[in-house]
């Protein structure tokens, strides 16, 4: 759901702008694409995959994915300022025992292993208010199964000291916490205040329904295709990468105090 957001936002914007659009996924062969503007790559790319697309344009967009230390232009999410504003937002609750269930990604060919960016914005940030605790952070694989063995297996090992505040890496590994929760008869979010990140349609039918940071996925799309252009006026030698961060903003539901 959220890649398909994104692509959708492209694809409405391109429309808009009269480009004609191709699509590729990821296990299709990029040797079909001739004669292109540019490349919209939404997702995480290994090397091999990048220098793969650069052969057919130079003109490539990554979204989802930073990509300005590698020299290319790229549209990302705000996670640093979004991670940050969840935790302040715990703490001014009351809540002083926080947790993260975050996931490990890779690559579709599984070259490139990508860790969750809001991990290191997580650590600094309670380190800094001496709240940090390495035992309540929990790392799957953003998936609904993944989250739900993570927290049922620690709710049955300690029960006692699982954090009061739980901020979940997506929608998808915060409905698995919660039937864990459910399962081990942990109220939300009077024994653990939940908050996840994306804000997907199914946050809000959940129960409870989840607090979600929500990331306006379709305007990321949008931006990226917006970003042809800008590639297209700089000089071949010397064009200035490009990375636009796009903000969010934390949606209160039932889940959290």
């Amino acid at each position: 759901m959220y890649y398909l957001s994104i692509r959708m936002g492209a694809e409405k914007r391109a429309e808009r702008l009269h480009y004609k659009v191709h699509r590729f996924f990821a296990n299709d062969s990029l040797s079909k694409i001739k004669d292109v503007k540019a490349i919209v790559a939404i997702g995480k790319f290994s090397d091999a995959q990048i220098k793969a697309m650069l052969k057919v344009t130079a003109n490539v967009i990554f979204v989802d994915f930073d990509t300005l230390a590698k020299g290319y232009d790229c549209v990302v999410t705000d996670f640093d300022n979004s991670t940050e504003s969840v935790l302040t937002y715990f703490i001014e609750s009351g809540l002083k025992r926080i947790g993260m269930l975050s996931g490990v990604e890779y690559s579709s060919d599984h070259k490139l292993k990508i860790v969750d960016p809001r991990f290191d914005v997580f650590k600094d940030y309670l380190e800094n208010q001496s709240l940090y605790d390495p035992a309540n952070v929990f790392v799957g694989d953003f998936t609904m199964q993944s989250a739900f063995d993570l927290v049922n297996n620690a709710l049955k090992t300690n029960r006692k000291d699982f954090p009061n505040a739980l901020y979940v890496a997506n929608d998808a590994m915060a409905v698995g916490a919660l039937k864990a929760f459910h399962e081990n008869k942990v109220n939300v979010p009077e024994d653990v205040s939940v908050v996840s990140f994306n804000d997907t349609a199914v946050a809000k039918y959940v129960i409870p329904s989840l607090s979600s940071v929500k990331v306006d996925t379709g305007k990321m799309g949008e931006v990226a295709v917006s970003l042809v252009d800008t590639i297209e006026d700089d000089d071949d030698d010397h064009h200035t990468p490009q990375k636009v961060i796009v903000g969010n903003r934390l949606i209160k539901r039932e889940s959290s105090l």
